[in-house]
């Protein structure tokens, strides 16, 4: 039982620390024009925190999101890559494009090699590492 709180304590720590990272990159999505947006994500971050598992930082980051009720792919993607640099890791954030029959985007995150979301037949357009 004991682990339990402890184990709950720091989800709940997590979901604190993040929260305002979280609003603050909403704030930039509604104020900055595209070209805004990609120059603050090519910025250095620098953090504190400790290095945590980035599966972890996923699962918790889209329980947040969802929770927010944030669907964009892009939004997502950029917290999520973010977070993940937050915490020590190098993440790469993908923006691409498709025709079908109007033009689509997408964005996603690669971490280690593995996509997380999918990349289903979009054409890279730009990465930011």
């Amino acid at each position: 039982m004991k682990k339990k709180k402890t184990s709950d304590k720091k989800e709940n720590n997590f979901y604190f620390k993040n929260i305002f990272s979280i609003l603050v990159e909403l704030l930039k999505f509604s104020v900055y024009n595209f070209e805004q947006i990609i120059t603050s994500l090519r910025k250095p971050i620098t953090t504190r925190l400790r290095h945590l598992d980035a599966i972890i930082i996923i699962k918790k980051s889209t329980k947040l999101l969802d929770l927010l009720n944030i669907k964009s792919c892009f939004l997502r993607s950029i917290i999520i890559y973010k977070m993940l640099k937050m915490y020590k890791h190098e993440p790469k954030l993908h923006i691409g494009v498709k025709k079908v029959d109007s033009l689509e985007s997408h964005a996603w995150i690669e971490i280690d090699n593995t996509s997380i979301d999918t990349s289903k037949g979009y054409e890279i357009l730009t990465t930011i590492k």
